[in-house]
């Protein structure tokens, strides 16, 4: 389990190394607009696999949905703006990571990262199971 945790560790360390990246030297264009809230999901999913390493439906199918779920509820959140509602600044964390706009695109976004976690789930079940076939011979 400390190999998968170290795994998810180093692919959680390189997407959010990604998207500070986008965040900060970025201004506009596709990869800023698009590339950043794809890849949020994915930072999420594999930040919180790195304490919950444990392979079950809850973390390889409810998980990812989860998560999508929750992309879908910060776009409504922001449709209503709940920021002035509860009158969070929009420049304080919280307001930031809430955020202002309201953009059924990023649904869409966030759907491509969640395809983009199960693509990976796909591959890491194909690859444990070519080891245990391997182990076996």
């Amino acid at each position: 389990m400390k190999k998968y945790r170290f795994c998810y560790a180093v692919i959680f360390i390189i997407l959010l190394f990604v998207e500070i990246l986008i965040g900060s030297l970025l201004d506009g264009g596709i990869v800023r607009v698009y590339v950043g809230d794809i890849l949020v999901l994915p930072v999420i999913y594999f930040l919180i696999r790195i304490f919950w390493t444990r392979v079950s439906k809850a973390n390889t199918a409810v998980l990812p949905a989860g998560l999508f779920l929750l992309g879908v509820l910060a776009e409504l959140f922001q449709a209503i703006d709940i920021t002035g509602i509860l009158g969070i600044d929009k420049t304080s964390l919280l307001g930031i990571l809430i955020g202002s706009v309201c953009d059924p695109v990023d649904i869409l976004c966030y759907a491509v990262g969640v395809c983009l976690i199960y693509a990976y789930l796909f591959l890491e079940k194909r690859m444990l199971k070519e080891r245990l076939n391997e182990n076996s011979d």
